[in-house]
């Protein structure tokens, strides 16, 4: 930028700063006021604006696993020649846009029980509608998941990836009740 052209618009910029002279008053870095004539942008449709589920929307707190497909905990999951797997506790916390899950499986193998072995994840939560979509960012027991609000306290674990396979499955969850439906 030559020398004259800096120099007229270093004066025009003082100028503009003065009282009294005529010019737009725009602060640098200013958002400039909106004419009322001017549109408004409508909002965004739902489906684009994020998911902020939590305490607000009624689904916060601390759910306790009852019931493994329709049979209460402790459940059967598998059976492997003279050994059963069990899952004989759970839970899943829900706090704003975080959660906590947890599971306690307990192997027995010719009457003889091993130590209980306790899967857990911790990450966020979204929701879509009736669904929660719950992502891992630590833990062992998935990598994501898929949640069903089935009523105000009662939540169902659908489904799982883990290492990219999708697990199906009914786990019910009810809000600090240990007890499954009657």
């Amino acid at each position: 930028m030559s020398t004259l052209r800096r120099a007229s618009l270093a004066t025009l910029l003082v100028l503009l700063a003065l009282p009294g002279c005529s010019g737009p008053r725009v602060r640098l870095g200013a958002t400039p006021p909106i004419a009322p004539d001017e549109a408004v942008a409508p909002p965004l449709p739902e489906t684009l604006v994020e998911p902020r589920p939590g305490p607000r929307e009624g689904v916060g707190g601390v759910y306790l696993l009852v019931e493994v497909g329709d049979t209460a905990i402790p459940a059967l999951v598998e059976r492997r020649g003279e050994c059963v797997v069990r899952v004989v506790a759970g839970s899943l916390s829900l706090e704003d846009r975080d959660f906590a899950f947890s599971a306690t499986t307990q192997e027995s193998c010719s009457g003889r029980s091993r130590d209980p072995v306790t899967l857990r994840a911790r990450g966020e939560y979204g929701r879509e509608g009736g669904t929660l979509l719950l992502r891992s960012t630590e833990g062992d027991a998935f990598t994501s998941a898929r949640v069903q609000i089935v009523e105000d306290a009662t939540l169902q674990l659908v489904e799982m990836i883990t290492g990219g396979a999708v697990r199906g499955m009914k786990w019910e969850f009810h809000r600090g009740d240990p007890q499954p439906r009657g």
